[in-house]
């Protein structure tokens, strides 16, 4: 959403993993203007160049940025860490719903603004600065649960034929596997490679178990299991 200028400082100093050019909330305004667009969102880049966790979470985002994003008045792969919505369009959608898991509520919304023809738009150059400080343990897990998010998400698509939500196609997945450390010698690399491929398997595996549970749809109530 739109912030005024002197919120700015508290959503930077709650978060502590991200930075923004001193023009990020202008230019995010004058881009929703520019496109009548609904919404509009950024891309981000990875100052944590020292970690192979962050580096292969960055590539693999880029990776379907660019693949998704062809064209910036029809993309269909959003990062909701650096967007801009209409106030208004906001309201009328009732914003994020809360009730779903990790990871997906804020590609549920996407669908429904997609779904209802809303005008979206990528601007690549507004950029905001991502630190993501994982361990081997925090890496998996965080996929683990975008998996467990995503099972309820295309849940929910499937029966609501949300627009803009599919699962990536195995061909897409090895593509980006192979794109991951190019540049990088041959050793580090594969070792990018092996972190790319345990984040993609810790997803289907947290989608398979939320789909052993037989989780649904949060929006029936808490953020709870129907199996315990």
């Amino acid at each position: 959403m739109i912030l005024k200028p002197h919120s700015i400082a508290i959503v930077h100093l709650s978060f502590f993993d991200c930075s923004v050019n001193p023009t990020w909330l202008c230019d995010l305004e004058a881009a929703l203007h520019r496109h009548r667009a609904s919404l509009v969102f950024g891309n981000v880049s990875n100052v944590l160049l020292d970690s192979d966790y962050s580096v292969v979470h960055h590539e693999m985002n880029q990776f379907l940025i660019k693949r998704m994003n062809c064209d910036p008045l029809h993309p269909s792969f959003v990062l909701t860490s650096t967007f801009a919505c209409d106030p208004k369009v906001f309201k009328q959608y009732g914003g994020f719903d809360e009730r779903f898991y990790f990871g997906s509520e804020d590609r549920e919304l996407i669908g429904r603004l997609l779904a209802s023809g809303e005008r979206l738009a990528f601007e690549k150059d507004i950029v905001v600065e991502h630190r993501h400080h994982f361990t081997l343990r925090s890496f998996l897990f965080y996929y683990y649960r975008l998996g467990r998010g995503s099972h309820l998400l295309y849940n929910v698509a499937n029966k609501e034929k949300l627009l803009g939500l599919k699962t990536n196609p195995i061909w897409n997945i090895i593509t980006m596997l192979s794109a991951v450390g190019r540049g990088k010698g041959l050793f580090h690399r594969f070792r990018l490679i092996i972190l790319a491929f345990l984040a993609q398997f810790f997803i289907w595996l947290g989608f398979i178990y939320a789909k052993f549970l037989g989780v649904s749809d949060l929006r029936r109530g808490t953020i709870s299991d129907k199996k315990s």
